[in-house]
């Protein structure tokens, strides 16, 4: 019996098990099955992978927090605001349990971290200052409450307003009132009031008022046309007396019947128009205490009216411009020291050998400015005098047309006199004429003695003025101080300006006026310790400081509403003698040019400095509008020696003035410079060395040199603190 052997399907072909073999997983390709039943079968890998891509959930039904992204569940939350950590995380929302309210008001427990600080997540408006007006629920504006219409306002109802009222009804009784009132007002003229709309007025109402003088009486006019019944019954009473009780008995004055126009009331007294006398049904009251008092008014055009004494007062204490030149006498001659500079003396002598001895002394009205004095002796009442005037080189600026007026201030020996001659003199200069007051009697205390010099005559280029003094009827001999002259454009003596205005004129002779109009070189404000020159003229300017000696004169500018000391202040200080030698300080916490600034010194060497105390940065700064781009100074680092603190740095800043960086910088110590970044369009050197002049490694850790003389020619190296190695290796250079 031929003994058959099992046939097999091994992949895809038909095949014949030898005689005697077993059928293994191996030869039918199941080696890797299990023979184990489905419900025992293990999770395969791929099973396992794919659900470990899937989220768990937990004995509710939810997905754990710990498999949420951060942005479903990154609430951390904190007691207060400041328990916040000092930098955030993006993407985390951070909650308070106590509300925070930020400086701009808005309240918040909710907030997130914009990378630089914590800003508040609002839910809600929060106040109704985050609401965007809409069309028809507008807010309210004062403007829009005054601009709304009074639309159904009614007057017709009067009387008090009441706390019940609204805002149109009491408008409404006020506007009544002040209608009732105007209608039933009397018309009035000078001293006469009418009283012709006949209505009838109750005893206990005020009536209507003018005030009259005790000095002064008053007309009513009384009703025309038919009398009522009864006639019109007159009543005067004196204000202190109303109201009271009309009765017959306080009837003054009555008549029945027809009555005369007007009558006249007595100051201080009521007038009642009453008719039906029986009852006193009063139609007309009126009280008449006072009208203005014009007995001192001068019926006189304005354009005509005189200058008041108050007026004048005022005019003589303020004072004119003075032409008068060194007229407090303060800066003294330099040819003769008895006299201030730009006067001389003058006077003829007498056979009884008249003197006149010129010196300064302090003045008699301050002694912040000096006086001429004059020393005389054996005077006569004319032909023999003393004089001080005004030197040729100080002609006093006038022209022809003018009215002049020269005064002085002067402390004479009583029973001295004196007169004030005013010499016109053309531009040679060559004397016109010479008009003189009359004789001004000494007292022994100060005066002030004046003259006018009107309409000054043709080819006028100028005015000398002689302050002379002469004997009196018993007096021949004394003393005379000065002080004070004083040459003013007008007729009126205004008297001395006490900032003692006077004319610096430094050009010893100068051309005549052309016309009568005054042109000075300089104006000056001169006192021992200020003076300050003004220019008028072509190739002039202004000085501040003082004649007699070293000063600190200054400029303040006042510009806010607030009094204080001063907005800004320009201050020269240092001067030594040298024309522009000094210092000038400016003070003021801005100072801005809308030119281009420029320093030029020519031959010299110029420089600007910026100074400031140790530990304070010194800076240029660049801007663009209001916003800070760069910085160039010096670091607010403190200097504790070894040339040590401010180090030089460049600092860059955003666009909305925040501070980038210090992209680069200067050690002023060590003279090392440090960059954030470089980039070298051409060639760039490191520093040449030899191995001879090698700089210690320790002292240069990663800086690269070149050593010139290296074994096998030029090396470029870096020290690594111990030895200067050659560049990508780690062999010292020889």
């Amino acid at each position: 019996m031929t003994e058959r052997t099992p046939l097999v399907l091994i992949g895809g072909v038909k095949k014949q098990l030898p005689a005697g073999d077993t059928l293994a997983k191996s030869i039918v390709g199941l080696d890797r099955a299990d023979n184990t039943p489905d419900l025992e079968k293990p999770v395969s890998q791929p099973t396992q992978d794919a659900l470990a891509k899937k989220a768990d959930l937990d004995s509710g039904g939810k997905v754990p927090a710990a498999q949420l992204p951060s942005y479903v569940d990154d609430v951390l939350e904190y007691n207060t605001f400041a328990n916040l950590p000092s930098s955030g995380e993006a993407g985390k929302i951070y909650v308070t349990l106590d509300p925070y309210t930020d400086a701009q008001g808005r309240t918040s427990s909710q907030f997130r971290w914009t990378g630089s600080a914590y800003t508040p997540i609002i839910a809600s408006p929060g106040t109704t200052d985050a609401v965007t007006e809409g069309p028809t629920n507008l807010y309210f504006t004062t403007n829009r409450v005054r601009q709304v219409l009074l639309a159904g306002l009614s007057t017709a109802v009067g009387g008090v307003i009441a706390a019940t009222d609204n805002i149109m009804q009491a408008l409404g009784k006020l506007q009544n009132q002040i209608t009732v009132l105007l209608g039933s007002r009397r018309a009035w003229a000078g001293n006469v009031i009418g009283v012709n709309d006949g209505r009838a007025v109750l005893a206990s109402e005020v009536g209507y008022c003018l005030r009259l003088t005790p000095a002064k009486a008053i007309t009513m006019t009384l009703p025309g046309g038919t009398q009522p019944a009864g006639g019109y019954g007159y009543l005067f009473r004196n204000e202190s007396d109303f109201p009271v009780t009309i009765t017959a008995e306080t009837l003054i004055y009555s008549s029945v019947g027809a009555q005369a126009n007007s009558f006249l009331l007595a100051p201080g007294q009521w007038a009642e128009i009453a008719s039906n006398i029986g009852s006193w049904v009063v139609q007309q009251r009126g009280r008449l205490d006072s009208l203005p008092p014009l007995n001192l008014v001068d019926n006189t055009p304005d354009v005509s009216k005189p200058v008041s004494t108050p007026t004048a007062v005022a005019l003589a204490d303020t004072g004119g411009q003075n032409l008068a030149y060194n007229s407090a006498f303060l800066k003294i001659s330099a040819a003769d020291s008895r006299l201030a500079d730009g006067w001389e003396f003058d006077g003829p002598g007498s056979p009884g050998n008249s003197t006149g001895v010129l010196s300064v002394v302090p003045s008699f009205i301050t002694p912040a400015e000096n006086a001429q004095r004059l020393t005389v002796t054996n005077l006569t009442t004319s032909a023999y005098y003393r004089s001080l005037v005004n030197s040729l080189a100080r002609i006093f600026r006038v022209g022809a047309g003018q009215t002049v007026t020269a005064s002085i201030r002067v402390k004479g020996t009583a029973g001295l006199q004196m007169r004030i001659f005013i010499q016109a003199v053309d531009s040679r200069p060559t004397a016109i004429a010479a008009p003189a007051s009359g004789f001004f009697m000494m007292t022994g205390d100060p005066q002030t003695i004046s003259f006018s010099y009107p309409n000054l005559p043709a080819n006028t280029a100028g005015v000398r003025v002689f302050y002379r003094a002469y004997a009196g009827p018993s007096v021949t001999d004394g003393v005379i101080d000065m002080a004070r002259p004083k040459l003013e454009i007008g007729s009126y003596a205004t008297g001395w300006c006490e900032d003692t205005v006077s004319i610096r004129e430094d050009v010893a002779s100068k051309a005549p006026l052309a016309s009568p109009v005054f042109t000075g070189d300089v104006l000056r404000i001169n006192s021992p310790s200020t003076m300050i020159g003004a220019g008028i003229t072509g190739n002039s300017g202004v000085e501040l400081g003082s004649w007699q000696g070293a000063s600190t004169p200054f400029i303040d500018f006042h510009s806010g509403a607030t009094p204080v000391d001063y907005d800004a202040r320009i201050l020269a200080s240092g001067g030594n003698g040298v024309s522009g030698n000094g210092t000038l300080t400016v003070t003021a916490a801005v100072v801005d040019f809308n030119a281009d600034l420029g320093v030029r010194r020519g031959a010299q060497s110029a420089a600007i400095l910026i100074r400031a105390n140790a530990g304070q940065n010194r800076l240029l700064r660049f801007m663009t509008d209001n916003a800070v781009r760069w910085d160039i100074g010096t670091s607010n680092s403190a200097e504790s020696g070894g040339n040590t603190g401010s180090d030089l740095y460049v600092n860059a800043f955003t666009d909305t003035s925040g501070f980038i960086n210090s992209p680069w910088g200067i050690n002023r110590s060590t003279g090392e410079t440090r960059m954030t970044r470089a980039a070298v369009s051409g060639p760039f050197k490191v520093g040449q060395y030899t191995l001879a002049t090698l700089p210690a490694a320790s002292a240069y850790e990663g800086y690269e040199i070149d050593v010139t003389d290296a074994a096998g020619g030029s090396k470029r190296c870096r020290s690594n603190r111990t030895n200067w190695l050659i560049l990508n290796t780690t062999t010292p250079v020889s």
